[in-house]
């Protein structure tokens, strides 16, 4: 499924595809991974700067929840890249990687 949406010199294309290598992932990219049980819904801020690395650095929700004196972090799985609030590397070597929506400039 493609669609396109022209809005300021950028052009979103809604792919949906299982990515078979990591050289397909692009600056902007919204995807999908797993983590044990649950899911991340990632989008890449970042390449890898060395050739050999496969480590990305990407944006997701974080939440904090609490239960009396403990507190920890939860990753929650938004869509929504604007709620995003945490930036942090991810290495996506040996995963499976689900395109959901790519951003490109015209420029």
């Amino acid at each position: 499924m493609v669609s396109k949406k022209r809005n300021n010199l950028k052009l979103e294309i809604m792919e949906q595809r299982l990515i078979k290598s990591l050289d397909e992932i692009k600056i902007n990219d919204e995807i999908i991974i797993s983590a044990y049980s649950n899911l991340k819904y990632l989008k890449v801020l970042r390449l890898p700067l060395k050739k050999d690395s496969t480590t990305f650095k990407v944006s997701l929700k974080r939440m904090q929840r609490g239960n009396g004196n403990w507190t920890w972090n939860v990753n929650m799985f938004e869509q929504d890249v604007a709620q995003h609030n945490h930036v942090m590397y991810q290495c996506l070597a040996s995963r499976d990687v689900f395109l959901v929506k790519r951003e490109e400039n015209n420029n």
